[in-house]
């Protein structure tokens, strides 16, 4: 998924479009120094679990996605005043889901789970948790 998001055309337009560069994308993060605002816009994957066996007809993984934009932007609309990151982390979500689902068909997304990190204001992340099920071809069993 890491080729995925770095090929994506879409992912790549918009962080372009929205901050003049792209995504830098990394599989796991030395968490001493884990990616900061210098290094945003950014994707870092985690792998988290893993389910198998040889009984399985597939293999289930539950994997972290951190998207991590800068972006300290305000619009103010009919007397509400609303984060610009948080609406563009909420464009952003669906194409990394887009990503993975085009990326790799022989796994199939079972639960995609977004939570917001906004206490490092103005760096603002998406902390995305995926289930994915990847099914074994005949003869793998």
């Amino acid at each position: 998924w890491a080729a995925a998001f770095a090929a994506d055309r879409h992912l790549k337009h918009w962080s372009e479009a929205n901050y003049e560069r792209p995504f830098m994308v990394q599989i796991g993060a030395d968490m001493r120094r884990p990616p900061n605002a210098g290094n945003a816009p950014f994707i870092t994957i985690f792998p988290d679990t893993t389910h198998t066996g040889p009984q399985r007809a597939e293999h289930s993984h539950e994997l972290g996605i951190v998207a991590g934009i800068l972006d300290e932007e305000w619009a103010e609309h009919e007397g509400i005043t609303e984060m610009q990151a948080l609406l563009r982390l909420n464009e952003l979500c669906p194409m990394l889901e887009a990503a993975m689902r085009n990326s790799l068909m022989q796994a199939r997304i079972l639960e995609f789970t977004t939570e917001y990190e906004i206490v490092e204001f103005p760096l603002v992340m998406a902390l995305l948790t995926i289930t994915v099920e990847e099914t074994l071809p005949v003869g793998r069993r």
